[in-house]
Parts: C-alpha cells; structure tokens; sequence
C-alpha cells in the first residue's frame, strides 16, 4: 500500500467517526500532549484511554449527596429520635445554603468543597465542628457504600473552641426557681428542675429519663 492509499484509507476513517475531522484532530493532540514526549508515547495514550475510561464509569457509579444523606439516615434509625432530628436539621441547612451541594456527586467532593459549604452554613466554631462531623458520617457511609474513594471531610482539622466559663446560680435564684416549678403544673417540673440543679443533668438528658 502506497502511501495515497494510505492517506486515503485514513481519511475514510475519519469520516466513520461520530465526530467531525477538526474535532478528531484536537482530541488526539489534546490526549498526545497529555502523554507527554517521553518514548512509548502510543503506549501510554493507551493507557490515558483506560484510566480515563474507568475513572468516569467511577463517577457514574456515584450518587448524590441528598441520594447518601438519606441512605445514611436509614442506617442510623437505630439512633435516639433526637439525634436523628439534629442530623436532618443540620443536613437540611446545608442543603439549603449551598445549593449546589444537593445534586453533587459524592465521589467528586473534595477537601475544598467541605470546606466552603462549612463556611458558609456555620458561623461559630462549635456549630462548624458539630457541621463538619454530621458531613464527616454522610461522606463515611458513602465510602462504606463504595459510592466514594475518600471522606474528604475528615482531612479537615477541627476549629479551636475556647470553652466559655458557666456562672452557677446564686442561691437566691435557685431558690426561686424552685419555688417556681412547685407554683407551675402542680408541681410537675419540680423533679427536672431539682436533678439539673443539683446532679448537673442538661435539659435533653433529663428529658430521656424515667420514673422507674
């Protein structure tokens, strides 16, 4: 075969092709200088392809990040009805905040992305830490699910919080307030009222007590 009938036959190749002639021409300049110059260079635009290839059908395998917060709520329906509210609560305000967040691929958030959604839902440390561990168990699960490769939020290092100093109660005021749940509902708040003064109980943790 001369070299005509070569130049020929290619361009008939070309012509077969989904796409036009000039775009043929910058996808395969594009991938060769991806390559690189270094020798082999057939062998490892090959190689670009496959990876290439595989990497995508990857990110197609992924799910949304609303797709995996659901997914990771059903996991976790074991957990105290409270907990779960305060998941929901604080996934439903990122969501919301940062809309760009719902619809994004799991496998495809990066460092940089935790990061700015935290940014922009949390102003105080304590509620940025709070957000970044309920995200740091979403993108978990997602791992766990073979949806992702990584739990980007977990590279993120937690912001200092300096604990603020709790002034008790005078006597005076405790007093009062216990003269003031024994006035209410017959009395019915005196009990909660007491085991938070007294035993330092928080108001969830009394919640969940029981007479028995």
């Amino acid at each position: 075969m001369n070299t005509t009938d070569i130049s020929q036959t290619a361009h008939q190749l070309i012509d077969t092709l989904p796409i036009s002639p000039m775009d043929s021409y910058i996808l395969l300049n594009e991938l060769l200088e991806t390559c690189g110059k270094r020798g082999g260079l057939l062998r490892r635009a090959r190689t670009c392809i496959r990876r290439g290839v595989e990497t995508v059908k990857q990110e197609e395998r992924s799910v949304s990040f609303a797709h995996a917060c659901a997914s990771s709520l059903e996991a976790r329906s074991h957990r105290r009805a409270s907990t779960l509210r305060e998941i929901r609560s604080v996934l439903l305000r990122m969501t919301r905040q940062c809309p760009d967040l719902k619809n994004k691929q799991v496998r495809t958030i990066c460092t940089d992305d935790c990061r700015r959604w935290l940014d922009t839902c949390f102003s105080s440390p304590l509620q940025w830490n709070k957000g970044r561990v309920i995200l740091s168990g979403v993108l978990n699960h997602a791992v766990r699910q073979n949806w992702s490769q990584q739990n980007a939020a977990s590279l993120l290092p937690r912001k200092f919080h300096k604990e603020q100093r709790i002034i008790p109660l005078s006597l005076h005021e405790v007093t009062q307030l216990l003269e003031s749940a024994q006035q209410l509902y017959e009395g019915a708040c005196l009990p909660a009222c007491a085991l938070m003064l007294f035993a330092g109980l928080r108001p969830q943790e009394t919640r969940r007590l029981t007479w028995s």
